[in-house]
């Protein structure tokens, strides 16, 4: 049996987390120890257990590539707790280009708590960042083809968190006048959409960003597939919550129950899509299911950085209410 299938039946059976075979798996720099870890997060939702094992990868008797896609990983795995202090930490752990660009992604994700002075430092790297001298990590030809309009996207996004609307709608200018790669007309197209569509939300035109959405339909040639920055979750989540905010809920749901299987940082929206379809299930009345998605969020992110408890206090809060009302199937009192 797979050694990731191993350690996910045994947790499952009640397990220890980590044991003997993962901490040997680990000495031998074997990549399944990192599928193991997903498939923890993933399927168990047992983040404490997957982040054991990516520490062993993360251990300091492993090569520089191993240990370094350890740590990428460890921060994935902690933006989707609400620990982006320590994303940080890891992806400081890393060498090369690749840590600033993933910083940067990760910081411009909507629910992470990333503060003004944390959004000027990271956009500072990104604007000193020359994609030609300093290729980020790439598995294709297109990726790096794409890199310098991923630095202008990313300027741009963090344009968005800083409030400078102005100064990302440029940047979505640039990159629509910059040739496409043979191939990749599209995703060049749903990164400036993006991009619009994020400015229009800011400024409350909910229905406008909808309509800058519609072209953003997945164009992601196979190279990219894998690739965070170009798998739309941005476009998707945005198209959630617009539709939310449009009141047409059921859309909505369906883009947070499904929008994000299988995409490269799925973890990363995990808690936010169990929180939103919390919020949504409670507004149409459907207390049971209201109820499972906010005990997901507060169990994914319980330990979360101080910045976000306040959201944590406040969704324990609405559980507890819940929680708390009498049913509506209930049985009248017999008399």
């Amino acid at each position: 049996m797979p050694f990731a299938h191993t350690i996910v039946l045994g947790l499952r059976r009640g397990a220890p987390a980590v044991g003997a075979e993962a901490r040997a798996q680990a000495k031998t720099q074997d990549k399944e120890l990192f599928h193991a870890a997903d498939d923890v997060a993933l399927f168990l939702q047992n983040l404490p257990a997957a982040e054991q094992l990516l520490r062993l990868g993360a251990a300091g008797e492993q090569g520089v590539a191993f240990r370094d896609s350890s740590y990428r990983r460890l921060a994935l795995l902690h933006v989707a707790q609400g620990r982006w202090s320590e994303a940080q930490a890891d992806l400081a752990r890393t060498a090369g280009p690749g840590a600033r660009v993933g910083l940067a992604l990760y910081a411009t994700l909507p629910f992470v708590g990333a503060s003004p002075a944390e959004l000027k430092e990271i956009r500072g790297g990104i604007e000193r960042w020359n994609p030609e001298a300093e290729p980020p990590w790439a598995g294709s030809a297109l990726e790096l083809a794409l890199a310098p309009h991923l630095r202008h996207w990313l300027l741009a996004m963090l344009d968005l968190g800083l409030g400078a609307d102005g100064a990302a709608l440029l940047r979505a200018g640039a990159i629509e006048r910059m040739p496409a790669p043979p191939g990749a007309a599209g995703v060049v197209r749903s990164l400036t959409r993006t991009l619009r569509a994020s400015v229009a939300a800011h400024r409350n035109r909910d229905a406008e960003a909808l309509r800058l959405l519609e072209p953003v339909r997945g164009e992601v040639p196979a190279p990219l597939l894998r690739a965070p920055f170009y798998a739309e979750e941005p476009a998707r989540y945005l198209r959630a919550e617009l539709l939310q905010r449009l009141g047409r809920d059921r859309e909505a749901l369906d883009w947070l129950r499904y929008g994000f299987a299988d995409t490269p940082t799925e973890l990363a929206y995990l808690a936010p899509s169990q929180l939103r379809q919390g919020e949504i299930h409670e507004r149409l009345g459907e207390r049971d299911k209201a109820v499972e998605h906010y005990q997901r969020f507060l169990g994914l992110w319980e330990h979360s950085d101080p910045a976000l408890q306040p959201l944590v206090t406040e969704t324990r809060s609405r559980l507890a209410r819940l929680v708390a009302e009498p049913r509506a199937d209930s049985a009248a009192p017999r008399r």
